[in-house]
């Protein structure tokens, strides 16, 4: 049996993970790994090992481009480009915005959400999407603000979810009389939830979503 396993990788948060479909639906998922000095093709080769599959049983990948870690997103986009050209896979993105819906829809979650992540420097990556029964969807595309620029972004109805490390934030929120909760933990697997509206892209449209334009040095 060959070409019709589904590979997903998730690396804007701080480690990396990647899962496996089988051709019978089964999903798998591998190890978490830091990013730094993770070697994101031992971590999949692994993984297919493990199910008596090959890296050359590969046919798709589910990719999360961002915004988040520089360095993470730099290695997936980067193995994601050599899948699509040199082993012929198709590559269908979504924005970690998305995966932070699904995991809110998984909860039951329904609405207008306002993403806030952290994105250093004294900004913030922000976004809008709304989670229904049924899909999880984009309303406004994810953008870099300064952080005293955030609160414009708020509207009344909006459930709030926000890094940890954003401290101002539930003091906003509780002015604006708005819900926060914590950015929840999404993982590669959250890439196969079928709520999502995945884009197919080429390797020359495949880009990671680095909205401050770079972050180097930075994990």
């Amino acid at each position: 049996m060959s070409r019709h396993i589904s590979a997903a990788i998730c690396a804007s948060r701080s480690t990396m993970t990647c899962a496996l479909r089988l051709p019978s639906g089964e999903l798998h998922a591998g190890a978490a790994a830091a990013q730094r000095g993770s070697n994101l093709n031992a971590e999949l080769a692994t993984l297919f090992e493990a199910h008596g599959f090959t890296p050359n049983d590969l046919g798709s990948i589910r990719l999360d481009l961002g915004p988040g870690s520089y360095t993470g997103l730099r290695v997936a986009v980067t193995f994601a480009r050599f899948a699509l050209r040199f082993a012929g896979a198709t590559v269908s993105c979504a924005t970690s915005f998305e995966l932070i819906g699904a995991r809110l829809r998984a909860h039951s979650h329904q609405g207008s959400v306002r993403v806030a992540l952290d994105a250093r420097r004294g900004r913030v990556h922000v976004g809008a999407l709304r989670c229904e029964e049924d899909a999880v969807r984009l309303v406004e595309d994810p953008r870099a603000v300064l952080v005293e620029e955030f609160g414009a972004t708020l509207r009344d109805g909006e459930r709030v979810v926000g890094d940890r490390s954003l401290d101002w934030l539930p003091e906003l929120c509780t002015q604006r009389g708005l819900e926060l909760s914590e950015t929840p933990e999404y993982t590669a697997t959250d890439l196969f939830d079928e709520a999502l509206e995945l884009r197919t892209q080429t390797a020359e449209e495949l880009e990671p979503l680095y909205l401050m334009g770079s972050y180097a040095g930075e994990s």
